[in-house]
């Protein structure tokens, strides 16, 4: 879907996504505008372009630091597990969607299972859920691992994006 909202359309980008493009670092005051689109204007942050890319999936870092994990609703939350399992090729990418957004997943929800033995404990909590959608037991024995590779990346980019919001903060600073 689209919107033309700020910008989007059915085969290109919307506005968040130009700003955070890795290619357009060149511009200033990049962080202030995607800040300003978030925070002002509530931008759409899960619109994929016409290559199933949102804005994150552009530029995680950039958008981690203007948009933190702990701020994430649960269609952030949502955007980020499809994009990422359709990335590692995880066959049953909407089957595990649907277990995340009946229980409310969103980025403190991932904070808290981004481990490996939180994320084993959360599957075995829903086991019943997830073959009941669909995800048979050795599915989940495949793809589990997969998905905590996923949340290690996750956090890695949180972190990444922590660091350098405070290095840029210090900088701004001295």
């Amino acid at each position: 879907t689209h919107s033309s909202y700020l910008g989007g359309n059915p085969s290109g980008e919307s506005l968040l996504m130009l700003a955070a493009r890795p290619d357009n670092a060149q511009y200033p005051n990049r962080r202030e505008v995607l800040t300003m689109l978030i925070e002002e204007f509530d931008a759409e942050r899960n619109y994929r372009n016409g290559n199933e890319k949102t804005a994150r999936d552009l530029n995680p870092l950039l958008m981690d630091e203007v948009h933190p994990l702990k701020r994430w609703t649960v269609e952030d939350a949502h955007a980020w597990a499809e994009s990422a399992g359709l990335k590692v090729k995880i066959e049953h990418t909407y089957d595990w969607l649907k277990i995340f957004d009946a229980y409310q997943l969103d980025g403190r929800g991932l904070v808290d299972i981004w481990t490996k033995q939180k994320f084993e404990d959360y599957v075995d909590e829903r086991l019943a859920d997830l073959t009941r959608v669909g995800v048979n037991t050795d599915a989940i024995e495949e793809e589990t691992p997969r998905w905590i590779y996923c949340l290690e990346q996750l956090k890695l980019d949180a972190k990444n994006a922590q660091k350098t919001k405070r290095r840029r903060e210090a900088t701004a600073r001295a």
